[in-house]
């Protein structure tokens, strides 16, 4: 993956990239120049990194790199930007496509966010057959129009900014497969939010300040929807009171993490989930639909009630692989 730095607008600034030597199988860096370009005061730049050929740039006047698409970083500094939320994508890249042109990750450094949105706008014809971008942790407050022009991505990462709704853009992005939107600052899930992106297969909402989610997430993501995080793992979540009875429609739903809600009752669960953490609420007691699933078919295979206001639990959960449970905890 090849690791450049944008300055002064639309001109890369090429960097010495440390070699690396694999003689008997382990990796050091055995070129003095392991440090990379740091701007000054007066410059801005942000770090892009990813299977994008560096040469896609070229295309326009005054831009010019020395680093090599075929390198592979792992210096100091850099580290290729993922996401504990979604799943390896590789799967999702067109073979129709080269690899190399499939994936671009963007870390903001020095560079106000407007800045970053124009860049991206200015460049969004190079980037129409993006499959995977990850924007996570650049201060965001909306996200680029140019995610317009990527009818080919799949898999979108925006956790980790300052989105305090959920930007337009999305709602005519029908063809994404995963999204990462946690830990951002949003409120609302809009009734019209779900049916806008019926090919979700994951979706993270955890992190944010969501208080309830619409109806309509049962019928628009009945069939393709495997992977629902509304939770956290640092306390740090949404305040969802209860969820909407029409998740029982949710047929594809294997995974449901909603820690560290405020929920004190939940009545169905979709037919075929598997992983449940319902840990850091306020649940007195189990729903009936639980206990029918771990007695007669399709029992859950991981459940998390820790840390809820449970006084006892039935003998039928005992068949479970991993169950935390925490008796009276408030």
């Amino acid at each position: 993956m090849a690791v450049s730095y944008l300055s002064g607008g639309r001109t890369l600034v090429g960097v010495v990239l440390p070699t690396y030597d694999t003689e008997d199988n382990e990796e050091s860096i055995s070129s003095p120049h392991a440090s990379f370009f740091e701007p000054d005061a007066s410059s801005t730049a942000i770090d892009w990194l990813g299977g994008i050929s560096a040469s896609f740039f070229t295309q326009y006047p005054g831009t010019a790199t020395t680093a090599s698409p075929s390198s592979i970083i792992r210096s100091p500094g850099i580290s290729p930007i993922s996401s504990p939320c979604l799943s390896s994508t590789r799967q999702l890249s067109s073979s129709t496509l080269p690899e190399q042109e499939t994936s671009l990750f963007l870390r903001r450094r020095g560079l106000d966010t407007d800045g970053l949105v124009d860049i991206l706008n200015g460049y969004s014809s190079p980037l129409e057959h993006l499959v995977e971008l990850n924007l996570s942790r650049n201060l965001l407050h909306n996200l680029p129009q140019a995610l317009l022009h990527m009818p080919h991505l799949k898999v979108l990462v925006a956790s980790g900014n300052q989105l305090g709704s959920l930007p337009m853009v999305l709602y005519h992005m029908r063809q994404l497969q995963e999204l990462d939107l946690s830990e951002n600052e949003i409120r609302d899930v809009p009734a019209h939010f779900p049916p806008s992106l019926p090919n979700l297969t994951r979706l993270c909402l955890d992190g944010n300040r969501i208080e309830s989610l619409p109806n309509t997430i049962g019928s628009a993501w009945a069939k393709k929807m495997r992977h629902l995080r509304l939770g956290s793992e640092s306390g740090n979540s949404n305040q969802l009171v209860e969820l909407p009875d029409t998740l029982i429609h949710m047929a594809a739903l294997e995974e449901l993490e909603v820690a560290h809600n405020r929920l004190d009752r939940f009545l169905y669960l979709p037919p075929r989930l598997q992983h449940l953490d319902i840990s850091y609420n306020q649940l007195q007691e189990l729903p009936s639909d639980l206990i029918m699933r771990q007695q007669h078919h399709h029992p859950l295979k991981t459940l998390n009630l820790a840390h809820n206001r449970l006084t006892a639990l039935p003998e039928s959960l005992s068949d479970l692989s991993s169950l935390e449970q925490s008796r009276g905890s408030q």
